[in-house]
């Protein structure tokens, strides 16, 4: 056995303890964790409806064997920011924070490194926020395959470090990670990871030439898309779902045209309307009548309602 082999049991076998001694006290028996270890540092992530028992994880975890430090966090959705580089000074963190913040969810980027190895699962390497706090990015695999490609390592961290840094001082930081493969093995990963409220495309086959990685890029977003839960953006797509653009500003004067119109046509011409409805006169028309509302409703509720929507997103308050 390797040490890398002998390093991810010890990882697994110390959050596994962790899981049993929470499963078993009755303080915290009855809730939902997520526990990783990783070199004795123990990470507990609870559910946002169970936040109270995060008070006790310490205490139930002081006596653990091998634990030299435990940290415990409220997780709320999580967005997955996928990238072969990152820049904390770049438009896409600044949008995916924007996001981040206003869903009150955590930021766990993933860095993308292509290796020869394509198909099955790929090889992962999990950074924990103690990490981040103190300096260093000790690894921790847990794909059951390091043996097979331990020499394959990145030689720098492409702005994970710092991105991490900034991204816990927003206090939206969900983890870091690297992943090493091709495409298939990517998605493979992917498909198989927890559930993400949403997945964002960075900065990915940076060494390729423009028009060729905005083409393979599509079509991972479009992979993915079709093989993992999660909704698959890119950082244009992001960019442009923040963005009040010209488009936005037509769409908002045709639907707040139309809801206006509609509403002055109802409110001035009252009495016509309540005769149409109740008066024996029009009695035959009755149901063109009855049609006519079906239709008028809903399209004035839907005009109003887009108008809304659009001036919503217009003061960032979508």
């Amino acid at each position: 056995m390797t040490p890398a082999s002998e390093r991810a049991l010890r990882n697994l076998y110390l959050a596994n303890l962790a899981r049993s001694l929470l499963a078993r006290d009755k303080r915290t028996g009855y809730a939902e964790f997520k526990v990783t270890a990783n070199e004795g540092v123990v990470h507990v992530v609870c559910l946002p409806q169970q936040a109270e028992v995060a008070q006790y994880v310490n205490d139930v975890l002081r006596e653990l064997e091998g634990c030299r430090d435990i940290h415990c966090t409220i997780a709320g959705s999580t967005i997955l920011w996928l990238g072969e580089e990152f820049d904390v000074g770049s438009e896409l963190y600044n949008n995916v924070t924007k996001i981040a913040r206003k869903w009150d969810a955590a930021v766990e980027i993933m860095r993308h490194i292509t290796t020869d190895r394509d198909g099955g699962q790929a090889l992962v390497e999990e950074s924990t926020l103690s990490d981040v706090e103190r300096g260093y990015t000790p690894q921790e695999y847990n794909g059951g395959i390091e043996d097979d490609v331990e020499d394959v390592k990145a030689t720098d961290d492409a702005g994970t470090v710092t991105v991490s840094d900034a991204l816990l001082k927003e206090g939206c930081f969900g983890g870091s990670s690297t992943i090493y493969g091709e495409k298939d093995s990517l998605i493979t990963t992917l498909s198989q990871r927890k559930n993400y409220r949403l997945l964002v495309i960075g900065d990915l086959f940076t060494s390729k030439p423009k028009s060729t990685r905005t083409r393979l890029t599509s079509e991972l977003t479009s992979l993915l898309s079709d093989n993992v839960k999660s909704p698959v953006v890119s950082a244009d797509e992001l960019k442009q779902s923040l963005k009040f653009s010209l488009k936005d500003f037509l769409k908002l004067g045709f639907f707040l045209a139309v809801a206006i119109v509609m509403f002055l046509a109802v409110f001035l011409n009252q009495e016509t309307v309540l005769k149409l409805l109740a008066h024996e006169q029009y009695k035959a028309w009755r149901i063109l009548v009855i049609v006519g509302i079906l239709v008028f409703i809903p399209t004035f509720a839907y005009s109003y309602g887009s108008s809304t929507r659009k001036i919503l997103k217009l003061f960032g308050l979508d």
